[in-house]
């Protein structure tokens, strides 16, 4: 089994990452895992201390990659570098996890952090191939959405500091036949319980990785070990 992170931050692009991508991977390739994918938050222009004083699409997508560009230069035969996002839209505190969403699928809809979950669900759906799950749904300020518009939702988070009430997330998903996901929401490596997924093989690109969630070929990492990432 491939062990990989679903939930990572570096302080390249993500405001609240403490550590950098270098030392991001230098941990996790200490901790065993076999890769990661970097998900630096994407937010609104005006809630987005980072990239909010860009005016170009072109330039705030290019900031939000910057993480996941120099953790890739750590890429090896047995260790992979994925790109994801933790995209949030104008008025509400919900944040999603995307997978397999490319540049060219956000040039193509510019500003849509102003918009909403249920218009970005839309065009997941009408592309095909993305993978969209919310994260920690039900942490304080979060709001439950429509089950519909996701393919899951984060059961299992793993970051310090924070209550996700994991336990009722995992309810919620099950209640409503959804995907579970788990990821440590790491921004310094360890400051927490580790989470992640474990897949039967190395996916090949972010394509691929979300292909695998989509089918729901893969376990969930929790404390205790591996558990079933889908209730029928």
């Amino acid at each position: 089994m491939f062990l990989f992170e679903t939930h990572l931050h570096t302080r390249e692009s993500s405001s609240c990452g403490r550590s950098t991508a270098a030392e991001q991977a230098e941990a996790y390739r200490r901790g065993g895992y076999d890769g990661v994918v970097v998900t630096d938050h994407f937010q609104p222009k005006a809630d987005d201390r980072i990239s909010g004083r860009c005016e170009r699409w072109a330039e705030r997508l290019e900031r939000q990659r910057r993480g996941f560009e120099t953790l890739k230069k750590f890429e090896t035969p047995d260790f992979t570098v994925l790109c994801g996002m933790e995209i949030r839209f104008k008025g509400f505190d919900n944040d999603y996890l995307v997978y397999g969403a490319d540049m060219d699928f956000f040039l193509a809809h510019p500003d849509i952090t102003e918009s909403s979950i249920e218009e970005f669900s839309r065009l997941v759906r009408a592309h095909g191939g993305i993978a969209l799950f919310q994260a920690h749904p039900m942490r304080k300020h979060m709001t439950v959405v429509n089950p519909a518009l996701l393919d899951g939702v984060e059961v299992y988070n793993g970051a310090s500091g924070h209550n996700s009430h994991n336990a009722v997330a995992e309810l919620w998903a099950e209640t409503n036949f959804l995907r579970k996901l788990s990821g440590s929401d790491s921004h310094t490596p360890w400051m927490g319980s580790p989470g992640g997924i474990y897949l039967e093989r190395r996916p090949t690109d972010e394509t691929d990785f979300a292909q695998m969630l989509l089918n729901k070929a893969y376990k969930i990492k929790k404390p205790g070990g591996m558990a079933d990432a889908f209730s029928d």
